[in-house]
């Protein structure tokens, strides 16, 4: 169960990650289409950023689908029903210690 509750945070800082790299690169294409219509840049620039951007983007979508899956499983380990998936999984908020224990 802890290695799927670290596997699902890893996803979710490799979703932000990229997400935050993924609007990095839409600046860097939006800025590339301004140089080219200022004639600074080639249409060569352009579609190799918006190529650059392309490969980001098509990163984000299996990462998304593999956290949907560990959470899936995280849920199932923590014996609840799919419905009753927990809000955050760290595990401070899902497992509590027996009495005993604290």
């Amino acid at each position: 169960m802890v290695v799927t509750a670290v596997q699902e945070a890893s996803l979710r800082a490799q979703i932000t990650a990229t997400q935050r790299l993924l609007e990095l690169e839409r600046q860097l294409t939006a800025t590339a289409r301004g140089q080219q219509a200022l004639g600074t840049a080639s249409e060569l620039d352009l579609l190799t950023q918006q190529s650059a951007e392309a490969q980001v983007a098509e990163t984000l979508p299996p990462l998304q689908k593999q956290l949907g899956q560990t959470r899936d499983a995280l849920t199932a380990l923590l014996g609840r029903l799919p419905s009753e998936e927990p809000e955050e999984t760290s595990p401070s908020r899902i497992w509590t210690l027996p009495e005993n224990c604290r």
